[in-house]
C-alpha cells in the first residue's frame, strides 16, 4: 500500500478569479459590439428599402451576388444576437435585450422584400429567404432557451448532493475510513489530507479542512483539490468534525477537485472556524 500524507498550515489556494473591471469592461464591449451591428442592419435596410421604392433599385441581383447578401446579413444578425445572449448570459430580459432580439429579424425581413424584385432568380430568392427563415428559427429556439435557463436553476446548482446536507452539531463518534476517529488535527492547521491506495486497487484521499467564517457572514465555499486527479469522478463523503452547526452541500464534483457550499444554521456574530473530515473514493480502475 502507498500512502502519502500532507499537512498544510495555510489555507488552499483558491481558483484564480476573474476580476469585476475585466468582467465588466468584456461586458460592455459585446453591449457596444452587438448595438452597433444592429444599429447598422436596420440603417442598411432602410437604405435599402427606401431604394426600392423610389425606383432606384430595380434590376434584379444575379443569384450568386443575392444569394451571398442573404448570407452575410443572416450571419450578422445571428451574430449580433448571440454577442448579447453572451454578454448576459441567464439574466432577466431588458429593453435593449428585446430590441436586440427582434430588430435583426425585422432588417432581415426589410432586406429580402427589398431584394425580391420581379424576375429575380428563383435560385437567389430560395437561398437568401431560405438562410432568413433557418437564422429565424435559431434566434427564436436561443429566445426560448434564455427563458427557460432563467425559470430553472444552474446546472452546477441541480446537480445532486453527494455529500452531506444537513445541519447538525459536531461528531467525533464516526470515523472515515482510513483515517482514525477522535484524531483530530492541531488547532493551526487549516487542511490535512492522506493518500492512499487499497489492496483492492481503490484510491482514496481522505482528510481534515477548516473553513473560517468572519463576523456576519454565513455562507463560505471550500475548495478541495484531488492531486494527482483521479480518473473518474470519485465518491464523496463529507462529515461535520468541529465549529458551529452547519449545512454542507457539494458544490460541484470533478476527477481533479470539490467544491463543497457550507452554510451556518444562523450568521456568525464573531469569527468561527468549521472542521470537516472528508473521503473521496475511487473503486480499483488502476492497476
Amino acid at each position: 500500500m502507498v500512502q502519502r500524507a500532507i499537512t498544510e498550515s495555510a489555507a488552499a489556494g483558491a481558483e484564480p478569479a476573474r476580476s469585476p473591471e475585466d468582467a465588466s469592461a468584456a461586458v460592455d464591449f459585446l453591449a457596444l459590439a452587438a448595438a452597433m451591428v444592429t444599429g447598422l442592419l436596420l440603417a442598411l435596410a432602410g437604405l435599402v428599402l427606401l431604394r426600392r421604392l423610389a425606383g432606384a433599385l430595380d434590376t434584379p441581383l444575379p443569384a450568386p451576388v443575392l444569394a451571398g447578401a442573404g448570407v452575410i446579413v443572416a450571419a450578422l444578425a445571428a451574430g449580433t444576437r448571440l454577442a448579447w445572449r453572451r454578454q448576459s448570459p441567464g439574466r432577466p430580459p431588458v429593453p435593449a435585450g428585446r430590441l436586440i432580439e427582434l430588430v435583426p429579424g425585422a432588417a432581415l425581413v426589410l432586406l429580402g422584400i427589398a431584394w425580391s424584385l420581379p424576375g429575380t432568380s428563383a435560385y437567389g430568392l430560395g437561398v437568401l429567404w431560405g438562410v432568413i427563415f433557418l437564422e429565424e428559427v435559431w434566434s427564436f429556439k436561443g429566445v426560448l432557451r434564455g427563458r427557460s435557463s432563467r425559470r430553472s436553476p444552474p446546472a452546477e446548482a441541480r446537480q445532486p448532493s453527494v455529500a452531506v446536507d444537513q445541519v447538525a452539531p459536531p461528531t467525533k463518534e464516526l470515523p472515515l475510513h482510513g483515517i482514525p476517529s477522535g484524531e483530530h488535527p492541531a488547532d493551526d492547521v487549516l487542511q490535512q489530507l492522506t493518500r492512499t491506495r487499497q489492496a483492492d486497487g481503490t484510491d482514496r484521499l481522505g482528510g481534515w479542512v477548516r473553513a473560517r467564517f468572519g463576523p456576519g457572514q454565513r455562507t463560505e465555499s471550500v475548495h478541495l483539490a484531488f492531486c494527482p486527479p483521479f480518473e473518474r469522478v470519485p465518491r464523496l463523503e463529507v462529515s461535520h468534525r468541529g465549529g458551529p452547526p452547519v449545512r454542507v452541500k457539494t458544490g460541484q464534483l470533478l476527477a481533479h477537485g470539490a467544491r463543497l457550499d457550507l452554510k451556518l444554521a444562523a450568521t456568525a456574530e464573531r469569527p468561527e472556524w468549521v472542521l470537516l473530515e472528508f473521503t473521496a473514493e475511487e473503486k480499483g480502475v488502476r492497476s
